[in-house]
């Protein structure tokens, strides 16, 4: 089944983020060995903000070892800031919308 996989041709075009639940997959169908899939889980969580899931990964592909010194870029403050307040738009908006459509007649 392995001669057939396409996940290999698939995944370069993927965002990475989509790239995880179907490495997750091949883990579970046993197509290729867990630890070749972490580490290639791994080498694209790096690359991501997703600082604890690389933190993680790393953990089980190099167990024991010291996670070394600016290995994972924290985000930056910048990501969050302003998502309170579009949150509050999107909201306000959403509710103006319900309240020009009315009740429902019964």
């Amino acid at each position: 089944m392995a001669d057939w996989d396409l996940s290999q041709k698939i995944i370069p075009y993927l965002d990475r983020h989509l790239a995880f639940p179907l490495l997750a997959y091949l883990t579970e169908t046993g197509l290729f060995p867990a630890e070749e899939v972490q580490a290639a889980q791994y080498g694209l969580a790096r690359k991501t903000n997703m600082v604890d899931f690389a933190v993680n990964l790393f953990e089980a592909v190099y167990p024991g070892e010291e996670i070394p010194a600016g290995e994972f870029r924290l985000p930056s403050g910048d990501l969050d800031s302003g998502f309170g307040e579009r949150l509050i738009v999107v909201w306000s908006c959403r509710v103006q919308r319900e309240e020009t459509r009315g009740a429902p007649d019964e």
